[in-house]
């Protein structure tokens, strides 16, 4: 159930917490709907006047659980924070634009020493001609010169209005000189394009949902990569204190790559899976069953790895904590 939404600056923010900036308002009210929220809705920009004027939490529990796929490193129990925030428009002065940014990426770095951040979701508009994406460039740049965090990887371009019916005639083409364009740096350096399909009343919310579940998933690829990187080195360094390295580590490593192997196969569906609604469900589903086993084994041999590590390594038990969710 989702719980009502904190207005900042008051948010109890827990470590577990996993922080995305979420576009637009009404993405954010896709999502409610779907979460059996209905009356709970945030004000929508209409014309040109900025109507988010200050920062707003939008806390959903129980997401982790209710996705159709399982996590390496995700947990149940993590709530989903999907924040709305102050436009950036085009139409904003280079002064004004800096101060907006600035007011994010400050919220942002204060939240992060205590949550997990998730990424960002830019929301364009095809049907805005005007729009070239060199809004979501420029703003994009001012947060990551900001806040560190923020890099191309952790960011998902947001495609939306496919529901029009110029869409299948205009868009497609749209979108392919906006990733050979304005986005061609950030896509090259690892953002992801998506599109919100369709955009109506009866199949958005659950379509914005699967944007949100693409978003944790590369979230958990990340977090299974500084997991593997940092066993590697602690068993680096076992080795060149000439210490005996416990099974478990080649075991947790194993299962680690093999995570990471299948979190690949699992990126490619759903990019599918976002645009093209079921269709490629059920092979997200079996793969995911796998991965939960593999989940099951990383926890374990991280248990019986951490016990057996010697006393000169177990003082590195911060580091070692985030290796795994369990």
């Amino acid at each position: 159930m989702t719980k009502a939404h904190t207005p900042h600056p008051a948010f109890d923010a827990r470590a577990t917490d996993i922080v995305i900036l979420g576009g637009k308002s009404s993405f954010i009210n896709f999502l409610l709907k779907h979460d059996g929220e209905p009356k709970q809705q945030l004000t929508v920009q209409s014309g040109l006047s900025r109507v988010t004027s200050k920062i707003d939490p939008v806390i959903f529990d129980g997401q982790i659980e209710r996705q159709s796929l399982h996590f390496l490193q995700l947990r149940k129990g993590q709530r989903v924070v999907i924040v709305d925030t102050p436009g950036l428009s085009d139409s904003d002065s280079d002064d004004e634009g800096q101060r907006i940014a600035l007011e994010i990426a400050t919220w942002l770095r204060e939240t992060l020493k205590k949550t997990v951040f998730g990424g960002v979701i830019w929301v364009h508009d095809l049907s805005a001609d005007r729009d070239n994406g060199a809004q979501a460039r420029r703003n994009l740049a001012k947060l990551a010169g900001i806040c560190p965090e923020v890099t191309a990887e952790t960011v998902a371009l947001l495609t939306t209005k496919w529901s029009l019916p110029e869409s299948s005639q205009v868009f497609p083409a749209r979108e392919t000189q906006l990733k050979a364009s304005n986005w061609a740096n950030l896509v090259g350096s690892g953002a992801h394009v998506i599109r919100l399909y369709p955009d109506s009343e009866k199949e958005g919310p659950s379509s914005a949902w699967r944007v949100i579940r693409h978003t944790l998933w590369r979230l958990d690829v990340r977090l299974g990569r500084q997991s593997l990187e940092e066993v590697l080195r602690l068993r680096a360094d076992l080795e060149k204190n000439g210490k005996a390295i416990p099974e478990e580590a080649n075991a947790l490593v194993d299962a680690l790559r093999g995570g990471l192997t299948l979190q690949k196969e699992v990126s490619a569906l759903l990019e599918n899976a976002v645009d093209q609604g079921e269709a490629a469900e059920e092979n997200i589903r079996g793969r995911a069953q796998k991965l939960q086993r593999l989940h099951e084994t990383a926890i374990l041999n991280k248990s019986l790895f951490y016990a057996a590590l010697v006393p000169a390594l177990r003082r590195k038990r911060i580091a070692f904590n985030a290796l795994v969710v369990q």
